[in-house]
């Protein structure tokens, strides 16, 4: 099979083999297919844009992911199953990947900065959004954003219809419309919980899994 690159565009404060890494969760997260593939096709595109942060837990002689779960398991399915290897900088093939350390004394305090790095605090707007990606000095094409990118609690189609269906994209075309037909109302369920706790357990068995595929890191045992 035909050697792949993938071109790391970013330097740590070190290279370590993407194989020596041991997350710090398995089962915290999960990955939609849909968000999975985008994820990899954008690695494989645009190339390994970001260092892994990981904790050097040097009284278990072992390296945890801090941050870079999901990408790094991206990076061993394509080395394992596409040869695909990494391009550094100064143009050495391997299998490393760039890492900065986070300084930890306990587990405990490296599970804490992982929960806080992976926090969103700050929330993209639509108004900023339309201004960002249409800087005249720098626009950035949605259709690429839509097929690259997956923000949380942000609504590309919601933005889409808002925003672009006045032509302020030259690459928006609007879809044709549907005649007009009437809508159902909608029909809402009025819960009541006696506390905070059983609030959570009532909405824990409302969540719908979108999709029944999912991916998570458990190739990285």
């Amino acid at each position: 099979m035909e050697q792949r690159l993938i071109k790391v565009l970013c330097q740590g404060a070190d290279l370590i083999d993407v194989f020596q890494f041991k997350p710090i969760y398995y089962d915290l997260k999960q990955c939609k297919k849909k968000s999975f593939k985008q994820f990899q096709l954008a690695i494989m595109t645009m190339g390994y844009f970001m260092p892994t942060v990981i904790w050097a837990d040097k009284n278990n002689q072992k390296l945890w992911i801090i941050d870079g779960h999901i990408r790094n398991t991206i990076i061993r399915m394509l080395i394992e199953k596409e040869n695909y290897k990494l391009q550094q900088l100064d143009g050495t093939i391997d299998t490393r990947v760039p890492v900065v350390f986070l300084n930890c004394d306990t587990m405990e305090q490296a599970k804490k900065m992982h929960l806080l790095g992976d926090s969103q605090y700050g929330r993209i707007i639509h108004e900023g959004f339309n201004e960002y990606i249409h800087d005249p000095n720098c626009p950035v094409n949605f259709d690429w954003i839509k097929a690259m990118c997956d923000i949380p609690r942000y609504s590309f189609s919601f933005f889409e219809k808002t925003y672009l269906q006045d032509g302020s994209d030259i690459n928006y075309q609007p879809e044709p419309k549907e005649e007009e037909t009437s809508k159902p109302k909608k029909k809402y369920l009025k819960f009541v919980y006696n506390s905070d706790e059983e609030k959570l357990q009532l909405m824990n068995k409302l969540r719908l899994q979108e999709e029944k595929e999912e991916y998570s890191v458990q190739d990285l045992k």
